[in-house]
C-alpha cells in the first residue's frame, strides 16, 4: 500500500468525512438550556506518562469553519490533558451573522481587543486554595521576543481577513511572567486565536511546562443569534504534580484562567451574561 496512491477527489471527500466523524454536532452544542453554559470538558491521552499513547478526540470540538485547524493542532502535540469549553453568547448589538460586512466589523473588533491586553488586569478567578478572589493577570501587553513593552496592536477592517503574529507578555497569579507567540487568523467565517508559551512557565520557582507545552486556541463563529465559541487548552506533558505537599492541578488552573479569559473578551465585546 506505500505506493498506492488515491485520486485527489477522493482524498477530499475521506478528508471531509473523518473531519466531521471527529466534530460533535454544532447544534447538539446549541440545543442545552442557557443555564448550562459554558459547557466544560476535560480529556486525557490514555497514559499521561506514555506521549505515544492515544489521545481521545476532542469531544466539544463542533463541526463549524476553523475546527480542522484546532484538531490538526491538537494531534500534533499530543497533549496529556486538555479541557475544553464551549459558549453560546448572544452577537453584539448592531451585528448580524448573516452579513458578510458585519462579520468583518465583528472580527475587526475582535481582533482589536486582543491587540490591547492591559485590559485583563483586573480581572479576578476564586481561588478555593487561598478562599478568595484573586486578581489573574498582573501585567499583559503587546511586547518583543524578549519581553519589552510595544505599542498595543490596531487593526482596521480593510486588514481583514488576514493572519496576524506578534508577543505578549503575561504575568499571572499562578505562573512568573512569560512571552507568548500570538496568532490571529481570521476569515471571512471564523477568528482563531491561538497561543503558544515562548518561555518556561513557573509555579512559584518551580518549572512546570517547558515552552511549546501549553496551547490554548479560541475560535469564534457567529452563527444565526449567537456567537459560537469553542476554547480548549491543551498541556504537553504533567511535569510536577505536588509542590511542598500541595496538588497542583494544572487542568482546574486552565479552566479559570479560560473562564476569566471569556469574561474578558465578553465584557469586551459588550455582550449580555
Amino acid at each position: 500500500m506505500k505506493n498506492f496512491k488515491l485520486p485527489q477527489t477522493v482524498l477530499w471527500l475521506w478528508w471531509a468525512a473523518s473531519s466531521a466523524a471527529f466534530s460533535e454536532s454544532l447544534e447538539n452544542l446549541l440545543s442545552y438550556p442557557p443555564e448550562d453554559y459554558p459547557l466544560f470538558n476535560t480529556l486525557e491521552r490514555e497514559d499521561p506518562q506514555d506521549p505515544r499513547s492515544p489521545v481521545p478526540e476532542l469531544a466539544l470540538l463542533p463541526d463549524m469553519p476553523g475546527a480542522g485547524e484546532i484538531r490538526t493542532r491538537y494531534r500534533a502535540l499530543r497533549p496529556a490533558v486538555t479541557v475544553e469549553q464551549f459558549y453560546s453568547l448572544p452577537m453584539p448589538h448592531g451585528f448580524s451573522a448573516a452579513s458578510a460586512e458585519d462579520r468583518i466589523r465583528l472580527f475587526t473588533r475582535m481582533a482589536n481587543i486582543f491587540g490591547a491586553p492591559e485590559t485583563q488586569v483586573g480581572y479576578t478567578y476564586h481561588s478555593y486554595r487561598r478562599q478568595r478572589n484573586i486578581p489573574l493577570f498582573e501585567a499583559s501587553y503587546i511586547c518583543d521576543s524578549r519581553g519589552r513593552r510595544q505599542a498595543p496592536l490596531q487593526f482596521r477592517e480593510n486588514q481583514i481577513p488576514g493572519i496576524f503574529s506578534y508577543k505578549q507578555f503575561v504575568d499571572e497569579a499562578n505562573f512568573s511572567g512569560v512571552v507568548m507567540s500570538q496568532r490571529l487568523s481570521i476569515t471571512p467565517d471564523f477568528f482563531l486565536f491561538t497561543s503558544t508559551n515562548d518561555d518556561t512557565l513557573r509555579y512559584t520557582i518551580i518549572p512546570v511546562l517547558g515552552p511549546g507545552e501549553m496551547q490554548t486556541e479560541l475560535l469564534v463563529y457567529p452563527y444565526r443569534d449567537r456567537l459560537c465559541v469553542y476554547s480548549c487548552t491543551e498541556i504537553k506533558e504533567l511535569r510536577v504534580r505536588q509542590i511542598m505537599g500541595i496538588v497542583i492541578r494544572l487542568d482546574l488552573m486552565f479552566e479559570k484562567r479560560m473562564q476569566t479569559l471569556a469574561d474578558w473578551v465578553t465584557d469586551q465585546l459588550d455582550l449580555e451574561k
